[in-house]
């Protein structure tokens, strides 16, 4: 109830986050989507079904005052068969159109992607020669758009985008919030796990997943312990600077993942001296020796 009802976890977003969002990660799908909606009357009674398990759990996330853009992820998938119904059953001319106008549109923004987002920088040469081919698969596209096969083939050249996409996800990891290459480092660093991982005034669970060895939260998000049977869990969540020191007390060394804006607080509370040996967009990791 506190995770629709209230704040309580920090995710409150507007009433309209979602009704932005969908057309706005659906397009252009969302226009036969919607023209279908339109027309809801007139469809038959498989595919008004079809509209009533997106709208109901679609209205019910929109109430929850608790957001996050991938809650309605599981929606695109009926969304999707309800678009594509709705495309042969109800076309309109200006389907294909509109769509062959976003495809040239993706042309130029892969050309310039690499000059407006700087980790993008490093394979800017890949992305202009991406530009290239996307640019000669538009034009035979647009020769199709009248054509049945337009919707085959479109579907076709998004996924070659896709899995372009895909394919620079590496590049991109260190400005993204992910922890799977830096936990890699530190099990490189450690990799008999004999050290502790501290992530420090915050909660991450993904650094424990990939070190496959429980990190120490502390200072980080208050959890409920009510169901708490004993003190076990202690060793694990920390919730002020006295248990942090008396945790760290009996270390030489251990690994730390926070902020870079936190570090220093974290030296200055330990009496610890830490070099960074990942840095990332939000959280970086440190190496950190007694001095």
């Amino acid at each position: 109830m506190d995770r629709v009802a209230t704040d309580r976890f920090g995710r409150s977003k507007p009433f309209w986050f979602y009704l932005v969002l969908f057309p706005a990660t659906f397009f252009p799908s969302i226009i036969p989507f919607m023209r279908g909606l339109f027309s809801y009357g007139r469809c038959d009674g498989n595919l008004r079904v079809l509209y009533l398990y997106a709208f109901i759990p679609f209205v019910v996330f929109t109430l929850s005052r608790s957001k996050m853009g991938p809650y309605i992820l599981p929606l695109f998938g009926v969304a999707t068969i309800i678009a594509v119904n709705c495309y042969y059953t109800i076309r309109s001319k200006w389907d294909g159109r509109i769509a062959i106008i976003i495809f040239f549109l993706i042309c130029p923004a892969m050309a310039l992607a690499g000059f407006a987002y700087k980790p993008l920088a490093p394979v800017q040469p890949y992305l202009a020669g991406a530009s290239i081919a996307t640019l000669l698969a538009c034009i035979l596209l647009s020769r199709m758009i009248y054509e049945d096969r337009f919707l085959s083939a479109g579907s076709i050249f998004l996924i070659g985008i896709s899995i372009f996409g895909y394919m620079l996800v590496p590049t991109l990891e260190t400005a993204m919030k992910g922890y799977a290459r830096m936990t890699e480092k530190i099990n490189g660093l450690d990799p008999g796990r004999q050290q502790e991982v501290i992530v420090y005034r915050d909660f991450l669970p993904s650094v424990s997943f990939y070190r496959q060895k429980l990190a120490i939260m502390a200072l980080g998000r208050a959890r409920e312990l009510d169901f708490q049977k004993d003190e076990s869990y202690r060793r694990w969540y920390v919730s002020s600077d006295t248990d942090l020191k008396g945790t760290v007390r009996d270390m030489k060394r251990v690994f730390v993942v926070t902020r870079p804006a936190d570090i220093g607080e974290f030296e200055a509370t330990t009496a610890f001296a830490c070099t960074e040996i990942f840095a990332q967009r939000k959280h970086s990791a440190y190496d950190c020796s007694l001095k």
